[in-house]
């Protein structure tokens, strides 16, 4: 059985927010793995508070990414947040991107979740 990480999306001038972990070269969604009988709900509220210290305001279903290369499903939700973004202990850095980013990014979030995200007009 797949491991579930639970992704925020977080969209901003039509730009979408990467971060990248201390330790590792690639950009990737934040969020993370549910603990014991959590909720997805709680899970990214947890994570967004832990990485970026901020609180989500809405978040709404956006899709679930499954079986990306073997190893994960990735279930995302659009979030609306409140409070300046901060990266937390695990996080070194904040990028903003758009579809076509020269940055290095995690594969099975650009080759699935940002495509969508373009074709449906969210980030440019």
């Amino acid at each position: 059985m797949l491991a579930d990480k639970i992704a925020a999306l977080i969209i901003k001038d039509k730009k979408l927010l990467l971060v990248r972990e201390h330790g590792k070269k690639t950009f990737l969604l934040p969020g993370g793995r549910r603990k014991f009988r959590e909720s997805e709900e709680a899970c990214l509220r947890r994570e967004l508070a832990e990485e970026l210290s901020v609180a989500i305001d809405e978040m709404k279903y956006f899709g679930k990414f499954g079986e990306l290369y073997g190893i994960v499903n990735i279930i995302a939700y659009l979030c609306k947040t409140n409070g300046e973004l901060k990266p937390g202990r695990e996080i070194v850095e904040l990028a903003w991107i758009n579809s076509d980013s020269k940055l290095q990014i995690h594969q099975a979030t650009k080759e699935k979740i940002i495509e969508e995200l373009a074709q449906e007009g969210l980030i440019i």
